[in-house]
């Protein structure tokens, strides 16, 4: 029981530790904020587990998905981050932007790493689905810059 008790007064010191770094930082912190930072935590354990298990596999998706897993634990940080600092629309669009060009990098990964027999290289279908990713990965971009350059917030105006 006494070493429950002191893994307990650890982890409370931990928490009271960054609860201070946090003031000291002038985030925007309050109830909300703490649940914020609790279920960005787990979500960084969670992306922390599925990348160990990925780094011990041989599939030929392994370097992809893990690429992926470390693009998504940089965005859940940013957007923590955003969620605590800032009130400005243009970050939150390119925030939006991006998790959304990871799930879109989620079908590229399975197109260009599967093994799903219709999708292969060197199959006639391969073209097209390689244009269709060049292409979409352009619009990405443009979207990005243009929404990020326009994105604006102004009272009784959100868009």
């Amino acid at each position: 029981l006494e070493v429950v008790g002191s893994k307990l007064q650890e982890i409370m010191t931990i928490i009271d530790d960054i609860i201070e770094a946090v003031y000291d930082a002038d985030f925007d912190f309050d109830f909300k904020g703490i649940f914020t930072l609790l279920k960005a935590a787990l979500t960084a354990r969670g992306i922390h587990n599925a990348t160990l298990k990925w780094s011990d596999s041989q599939s030929s998706l392994a370097k992809p998905a893990i690429r992926l897993l470390g693009l998504n634990a940089i965005l859940v940080i940013l957007i923590t981050l955003y969620k605590l600092t800032r009130r400005e629309i243009a970050p939150l669009f390119v925030l939006q932007c991006l998790s959304h060009y990871s799930n879109f990098l989620i079908f590229v990964a399975l197109a260009g790493f599967g093994s799903h027999p219709k999708i292969k290289k060197g199959k006639r279908g391969d073209r097209r689905i390689g244009l269709a990713i060049w292409t979409l990965h352009f619009l990405y971009a443009v979207v990005l810059v243009l929404g990020f350059m326009w994105a604006e917030c102004a009272e009784g105006n959100v868009y």
